[in-house]
């Protein structure tokens, strides 16, 4: 039990002490005692890996968020506020334990998330300014190459796409950039491959054509 986040130290009836196996044998009334000790509690401030701050609060009130701590930017993501065990965070909840609070974050305007092949398939349709973000590897089967429209990334996010027997693309549009990806065959392309490709790994012989 808790008043002003202070700590419970026992009952007093007719001002004496009692004990918890107290024998109750008619009406008694019972005075809770506090102390002047009050509980406080740690609340850590995560980016999911790395701890930015922490916070000590007192019990029963809410946190607030560190002076001068800074929330990490995180790639075509909007930061979006705080989870607690993977669910929101409400700031002006009281707090009740120590606690790890951990930055959540969506997807920024304009970015296309992709899991499968029909996904990859289509970015041959996307929109100039559009970021294809993918968020497994992914195993190809039966591909038809495809145009890299004009102004489009694709950021493959540390995972691999294979199983092409014919190239990734047929051609960019112009001002792409392909990043943090693996592609396991050949890339057949008329624009400047180096600039597009160069921060993605291939792993096997580079094709340009000229159209």
């Amino acid at each position: 039990q808790l008043l002003g986040a202070l700590n419970f130290r026992r009952h007093i009836v007719d001002g004496v002490a009692q004990l918890a196996d107290l024998v109750i044998n008619g009406d008694m009334t019972f005075t809770a005692v506090y102390s002047g000790e009050r509980l406080v509690y740690t609340v850590t401030f995560s980016d999911g890996t790395n701890v930015l701050a922490t916070a000590e609060v007192n019990a029963g009130t809410a946190v607030s968020l560190p002076e001068g701590m800074v929330i990490p930017e995180k790639e075509y993501h909007t930061f979006s506020g705080w989870t607690y065990n993977g669910e929101a965070f409400d700031l002006s909840t009281p707090v009740d334990g120590n606690m790890t609070l951990v930055a959540a974050y969506t997807l920024a305007d304009g970015v296309i998330t992709v899991g499968d092949q029909a996904g990859l398939a289509a970015i041959a349709s996307a929109a100039s300014g559009s970021v294809y973000v993918l968020t497994s590897d992914i195993a190809l089967d039966g591909w038809t190459s495809v145009s890299l429209p004009e102004g489009v990334t694709l950021v493959g996010a540390g995972h691999t796409i294979s199983g092409l027997t014919v190239p990734l693309f047929s051609d960019f549009g112009g001002n792409n950039a392909v990043k943090d990806l693996t592609i396991d065959a050949n890339i057949v392309s008329n624009a400047d491959v180096g600039a597009v490709f160069a921060n993605a790994k291939l792993t096997a012989e580079l094709v340009r054509v000229t159209v």
